[in-house]
């Protein structure tokens, strides 16, 4: 049986302002270069030399073509904030938290977003997995359900496309709508992010 509703977390903020992303792969790097036109972005990974480029150089946009850059964002009013330690983030806010790591990270991706939470008191983030395979949301679930109501943690899956050139350069190789959708009661929750999403040019519907 799950514990009682007052041991979680309170909702999250009407207007978002930030959004945490957790990996910091081709796709990853898609969304955050994207979401940074319209808001802060933190990018939490592991792989050092990543984001040790992106927070020099930001996140590189090149010609799929040419494989020349054509952009760099973390120069624009917002920027991109990148670290492997999610511990410098945990007094900021996390309104929308993306998780966009292969599915055999799904485990370390739930404790770095438990570190993230670890101080907060109100304002728990819409948790979403963009990952592809089965089973990603009900590990999160599972791993954060003292904290994290199951209704706050919600499934994604989108059509763009994005490779990794190399270090810190990425090319967007498709476009397409991206679908979020939930078990639970979250309709009013995820028309926020749809409408966040179709800002930074992520057409994005509910399903």
């Amino acid at each position: 049986e799950k514990m009682a509703h007052s041991r979680w977390l309170t909702n999250v903020a009407q207007i978002p302002t930030k959004v945490t992303i957790i990996g910091a792969g081709a796709m990853a790097c898609l969304f955050a270069a994207k979401l940074s036109n319209i808001l802060p972005v933190y990018l939490v990974s592991n792989w050092r030399e990543q984001i040790d480029h992106i927070n020099k150089c930001g996140v590189q946009m090149c010609d799929p073509d040419t494989l020349s850059v054509i952009s760099s964002h973390n120069k624009n009013i917002h920027g991109i904030t990148a670290s492997s330690l999610p511990s410098i983030f945990q007094q900021d806010e996390h309104d929308i938290v993306l998780v966009m790591v292969k599915s055999p990270h799904t485990e370390q991706a739930a404790q770095t977003i438990a570190s993230l939470l670890k101080f907060k008191k109100s304002e728990t983030p819409a948790i979403i997995t963009m990952q592809n395979g089965l089973g990603n949301r009900e590990i999160l679930e599972s791993r954060l359900n003292e904290i994290i109501s199951p209704d706050r943690i919600y499934q994604g899956i989108t059509n763009q496309g994005a490779c990794l050139n190399e270090v810190g350069r990425i090319s967007h190789t498709g476009s397409g709508t991206t679908s979020l959708s939930s078990s639970f009661e979250g309709e009013k929750e995820l028309n926020k992010v749809v409408n966040l999403f179709d800002q930074a040019g992520i057409p994005t519907k509910l399903i």
